[in-house]
């Protein structure tokens, strides 16, 4: 269903007028000035757009990383996954962006700037895959997925770059999770 669901807004996004995708990706953005404002409403509805013209090559992805996860874990704990990366990412970035420009004086661009998307969410989970792998290829995922986007924050440096990481440590975080899938399935066998 919410892969449908972004599978919609991306289509309206791509047919709507570049002024109008602008505006409504601003006004749905967990950007400095809407999460002063309006926090909970764009926390929700930043997780249902995503700003990119590689909408489907990231929906791909994150269905090929989430469905495995999503089927291990149940529902429930695939979404609290995603929830914890996604908001957790957003308010850990959110403060640091707040905390850098001084509430955006410093630096008013970041006051409107778009931040929306599945990213934060999608780490997260990718991060929880971890364990599901088998011991011997977890040192070697984990080092992959935290080299990359460090690589990836060092030459890009964007707060993004920096929540992608964050949401890495959040799934990473959830392990309790698994223990807790994995001994109710040990149980029901």
């Amino acid at each position: 269903m919410y892969v449908f669901a972004l599978l919609v807004t991306s289509a309206t996004l791509r047919a709507a007028h570049p002024l109008v995708r602008t505006e409504l990706l601003r006004e749905l953005s967990t950007n400095l000035t809407n999460m002063e404002h309006h926090p909970v409403r764009v926390l929700v509805l930043s997780a249902f757009w995503i700003d990119s013209v590689r909408a489907l090559p990231q929906l791909l992805l994150f269905v090929v990383v989430s469905v495995p996860v999503e089927r291990w874990l149940g529902t429930v704990r695939w979404l609290y996954v995603f929830v914890a990366g996604h908001v957790g990412a957003t308010l850990l970035t959110f403060g640091g962006l707040y905390l850098w420009t001084d509430n955006g004086r410093t630096d008013h661009k970041m006051l409107h700037t778009v931040d929306v998307g599945i990213s934060y969410g999608f780490y997260a989970i990718a991060a929880v895959l971890l364990y599901r792998l088998p011991a011997r290829w977890r040192v070697i995922y984990g080092l992959v997925l935290v080299l990359s986007l460090s690589i990836a924050t060092y030459f890009d440096a964007s707060f993004t770059d920096a929540g992608h990481l964050c949401a890495i440590a959040i799934g990473f975080a959830c392990y309790p999770l698994t223990r807790a899938r994995s001994r109710a399935l040990v149980a029901a066998a």
